[in-house]
């Protein structure tokens, strides 16, 4: 069963998990289906908008802010040591209205191609990129949460989220494929 989310005070949130915060290898996947596209919604999160974003974010892009593609999903990871942060923004037109969508991010440590992201067990035309200037991704205590912002303010998800997974490890292509 999905969780319903109405884009206000709808959230899950697990706490501070600190195997997130001190991995070098991730992936994290979720269904998603948007009851509306008029504006971005936290898929999941350990990041505050009033920090240093330190930590992951995934999350529907209403536009893009480095690319401009709108109706997309976007991943960044910041890096809690420095300012370094990477980022991809899929495809335009990604995200639609009213449909299941498989979302899926991949993070390596110290990779050329350490991130990267797939909708529907394919990886976008976006990614991979470099992760080489992120040293850690440790959120310090800021908690893992579903459908919002981990500071709970911001980018409430308007639908429904569905088998949210976060694996220790870089799942293969393949293993994405399956899974959608």
């Amino acid at each position: 069963q999905a969780l319903d989310f109405d884009g206000s005070n709808d959230y899950v949130t697990a706490g501070d998990i600190a195997a997130i915060d001190t991995a070098t290898a991730l992936t994290g996947c979720a269904w998603v289906k948007h009851d509306t596209l008029t504006g971005d919604d936290v898929i999941f999160s350990n990041t505050s908008s009033t920090s240093t974003n330190d930590g992951i974010h995934l999350w529907r892009d209403d536009t893009g802010a480095s690319s401009g593609r709108t109706d997309t999903y976007s991943i960044q990871v910041a890096d809690s040591t420095d300012t370094s942060a990477k980022r991809i923004e899929g495809a335009t037109g990604a995200s639609v209205s009213s449909t299941w969508t498989h979302v899926c991010f991949t993070y390596a440590f110290n990779s050329a191609t350490g991130l990267r992201l797939y909708i529907n067990g394919v990886e976008d035309a976006s990614s991979p990129t470099s992760t080489t200037a992120i040293a850690a991704i440790d959120a310090g205590t800021t908690p893992f949460s579903i459908g919002v912002q981990s500071d709970l303010v911001t980018s409430e998800f308007d639908g429904q989220i569905d088998d949210v997974r976060v694996y220790n490890r870089t799942l293969s292509a393949t293993e994405i494929s399956q899974l959608y």
